[in-house]
């Protein structure tokens, strides 16, 4: 539980409202809040209302979670996703030896 005023809490949720982080954002709410309404409304975001939903979840999130948390999470998760597309890049590089050699072992065939 944070100690963040009505004002502070409004400041905060603008300083840190930007929709590239609403996935993080997201999973952090669904984390300390399961059963919150907002996450049932997050099913159901589009272009109209992220930008509002997104507000509306940081202002609660920031109940419970500092600045410095939230901002960690992003970071995290951002973290995550370079290492993933990391993997993925080897995994394609594999894939397209196999399939090279795969080519090759047709042509053997066909001929």
């Amino acid at each position: 539980m944070t100690n963040y005023t009505i004002a502070e809490r409004q400041e905060l949720k603008c300083k840190l409202a930007d929709e590239k982080h609403f996935e993080q954002d997201l999973q952090l709410f669904a984390k300390l809040y399961p059963h919150h309404i907002i996450n049932d409304e997050c099913k159901r975001v589009n272009k109209m209302n992220k930008a509002g939903l997104h507000s509306r979840m940081l202002y609660v999130l920031l109940t419970r979670a500092t600045e410095e948390q939230i901002i960690a999470n992003r970071g995290l998760i951002i973290e995550n996703a370079h290492s993933s597309s990391a993997n993925t890049s080897k995994i394609q590089t594999k894939l397209s030896g196999w399939m090279h050699s795969l080519r090759r072992f047709i042509l053997r065939l066909q001929s």
